[in-house]
């Protein structure tokens, strides 16, 4: 039983890790095998905006395990560059567990704070490794710099003011109207900025479409619909996250599929009839190993056991993954028929060296493997009996498990093979 547990555990692991390939009807993509980006204790990732760097924390596992330490424990940050391969550290002076980072737009500079110390806050440049010091309190901030047509944080000082923390400039306050919220920005220039605004009192809310001149410090409100007032933050920073896939979650797990609105059916190119279809999703990894899609959809990042894992993705032809999902298959088969085959040895076993008939084969052969959906695909062809009848193990059949292009067949002294379709 522990033989079969392992093997089975095994095999999942293997899956993965090893490439897969999905798509529609005349696109392809594999995912490759996951690579290491840091080993030790990761607590935290997030990708940058372009999609080619990927910044992350880590902690050492004697600091988060040490029962006797009354202190938050140290962190390090790094950033991936996708592209070489390599992570840099980002020195953040006193930063613990308890510090977290927001990128600018420009993808240039970074806000860093501590949720328990306002003394570790600033912003540091990625350039040039210089920090500029703040001080703000982390429940005011409602908007920090992510778009690149605003590269800067703002924060509500009182119910009619707001501030504007430019890095490299002292912080900038500017009167709002009475009884008007200010939302995130959606650009700004030299001149002004503008942003989403609305009316604190619900009854009825309204909304605008709001103006901040940076030299005056004039608020311009312009009414909109709730519609129009949603519409104003779409179209920028516009990636192709959504183009062609993106993370879905089933099961408890989390896996790549295809966007329904950007499959080609109908859109003109030739439909092809494969033997094989490809799926339009694969299982990636456990939700709980918190998956990021990069915004420009070329990889997949994920936590697992502590060590932070990458796995690129990338556009192939489409008849090489109807190959690669073909040996896909026949590896499955094989592996199904397998662990079908050293469990009908072990029941045989605990019967005294008979193997069971066809009879309510299935339930009978559960309580031996893990894996059920290996019994339902079996195709059991073996009448049962002792073993010590069959004068030839190693070519009597006991059943096979299908799969394009021929069968995986099992053999009474459990080795497997594959036998090909007759042309």
């Amino acid at each position: 039983m522990k033989t079969i547990l392992a093997l089975t555990f095994a095999f999942a692991t293997g899956l993965t890790n090893a490439q897969q390939v999905f798509g529609d009807e005349n696109r392809a993509w594999m995912v490759g095998p996951a690579k290491a980006v840091s080993s030790g204790m990761v607590l935290s990732h997030l990708f940058l905006a372009s999609g080619t760097k990927l910044i992350y924390s880590t902690v050492e596992p004697t600091q988060v395990f040490d029962p006797y330490s009354t202190s938050t424990p140290r962190s390090k940050w790094f950033i991936y560059l996708c592209d070489q391969n390599v992570s840099v550290e980002i020195p953040i002076p006193g930063s613990t567990t308890a510090t977290e980072v927001a990128v600018l737009g420009g993808e240039q500079v970074l806000f860093y704070s501590d949720r328990k110390n306002l003394g570790v806050q600033g912003f540091f440049d990625l350039r040039t490794g210089q920090i500029q010091k703040t001080q703000l309190d982390h429940s005011k901030v409602f908007y920090s710099g992510s778009k690149k047509e605003a590269p800067f944080l703002m924060y509500e000082v009182s119910d009619d003011s707001v501030g504007v923390l430019v890095p490299g400039s002292a912080p900038i306050i500017y009167k709002t109207n009475p009884g008007v919220g200010i939302d995130e920005p959606y650009f700004s220039d030299q001149g002004v900025i503008k942003l989403r605004a609305y009316s604190r009192d619900i009854r009825p809310m309204k909304f605008y479409d709001a103006t901040l001149d940076r030299k005056t410090g004039a608020l311009k409100l312009v009414s909109v619909s709730r519609e129009k007032w949603i519409g104003l933050d779409l179209g920028l920073d516009q990636v192709s996250k959504g183009d062609k896939f993106q993370l879905s979650e089933w099961d408890r797990m989390t896996g790549i599929s295809l966007s329904p609105e950007r499959s080609n059916r109908g859109g003109g190119l030739a439909k092809t009839t494969p033997a094989i279809d490809l799926d339009r999703m694969v299982g990636l990894c456990p939700a709980s190993f918190k998956p990021l899609l990069s915004p420009n959809g070329a990889c997949v990042a994920y936590v697992d056991n502590g060590a932070l894992l990458l796995r690129e993705i990338k556009s192939i032809d489409f008849q090489l993954a109807l190959r690669i999902k073909a040996d896909e298959l026949r590896s499955k088969a094989l592996s199904e028929a397998k662990q079908v085959g050293l469990a009908l040895l072990i029941c045989a076993a605990d019967l005294d060296d008979v193997f069971p008939t066809g009879e309510n084969f299935v339930n009978r052969l559960a309580p031996y493997i893990m894996d059920r959906e290996a019994l339902n695909g079996f195709n059991y062809t073996f009448a049962g009996g002792p073993i010590d009848q069959i004068k030839d193990p190693s070519k009597t059949e006991l059943g096979f498990t299908m799969a394009p292009g021929g069968r995986a067949v099992v053999y009474a002294d459990g080795h497997a093979k594959w036998v090909p379709d007759k042309p």
